[in-house]
């Protein structure tokens, strides 16, 4: 959360200003640190319930980080954001629950498959 709120204190942060290869790093960068941190959020709160916790816990912060940003020179508050980083969020819950499927519960060998 440190580094989100940090990064959203600098005035402007583009790889190359009005250019499709910006829009796409700025929002692939959203999707990549809100997806970090719901993942973070289940690891520190472990339980049945974790990763709804973790879904609403990281909407609100994309929320603050919106009206955050309104308040810095040179930034926006653009609700689309809110979507990346609940999109970003989304998809890391699911490669993680995914991971974690595949590590404790492997796949059973098929029919056809000789077994060892």
């Amino acid at each position: 959360m440190g580094l989100i709120f940090a990064l959203s204190s600098v005035p402007s942060l583009r790889v190359a200003p009005d250019s499709m290869v910006d829009y796409i790093v700025r929002k692939v960068g959203h999707m990549l640190v809100f997806g970090v941190l719901a993942v973070l959020i289940v690891a520190a709160w472990p339980g049945r319930r974790s990763k709804i916790a973790a879904l609403v816990l990281t909407i609100a912060y994309a929320v603050s980080d919106e009206t955050h940003q309104a308040f810095v020179p040179g930034r926006h508050a653009d609700p689309l954001d809110v979507g990346f980083d609940t999109a970003g969020a989304l998809l890391a819950l699911w490669l993680t629950q995914r991971a974690v499927n595949a590590w404790i519960r492997p796949q059973k060998p098929s029919p056809r498959e000789p077994r060892a």
